[in-house]
This record gives C-alpha cells, sequence and structure tokens, in this order.
C-alpha cells in the first residue's frame, strides 16, 4: 500500500478514537490516560508519517478494547 492509500484510514482512525475518547471520558475519567497516545498519532500522521500513525492509533484501539472488557457502560467504538 503506497503512503498516500495510507492518508484516508489513518485520519479515520484518529477521528474514531478521538470520538471515543471524548464520549468515554465523562463516563471513565481515566480514559484520558490514553489522550497522550492519540496525540502522538496526530502528530505521526502531521508528519505525513501514515504508516506510523495507523500503528499507533491501533495501540489506542487494542487499550481501548481492554478498558471496555473491564468496565460496564463504556461506549462502542
Amino acid at each position: 500500500m503506497n503512503v498516500e492509500a495510507m492518508r484516508q484510514p489513518a485520519a479515520a482512525s484518529i477521528q474514531l478514537c478521538y470520538r471515543w475518547l471524548e464520549a468515554a471520558a465523562p463516563i471513565l475519567p481515566q480514559a484520558a490516560a490514553l489522550a497522550p497516545g492519540l496525540v502522538t498519532a496526530v502528530q505521526q500522521y502531521t508528519a505525513h508519517q501514515y504508516a506510523a500513525s495507523l500503528n499507533q492509533t491501533a495501540a489506542v484501539f487494542h487499550a481501548v478494547q481492554h478498558l471496555r472488557s473491564t468496565v460496564p457502560g463504556l461506549p462502542a467504538l
């Protein structure tokens, strides 16, 4: 996959993570601890490092899945 083809999926992943954090933080303030990872993904995206950004958001998604499995009531991704 070429770099430009990764741009849109990287942007979509960042937006999805952001929306989830925005919805989850009022329910579980500790979810805000995932924000630095998302900030890193945004920085990588801004630097046109789309593959790295996708990998970073994948790490955030993994942490979200773990939180959702342990804390009932958190929003779906």
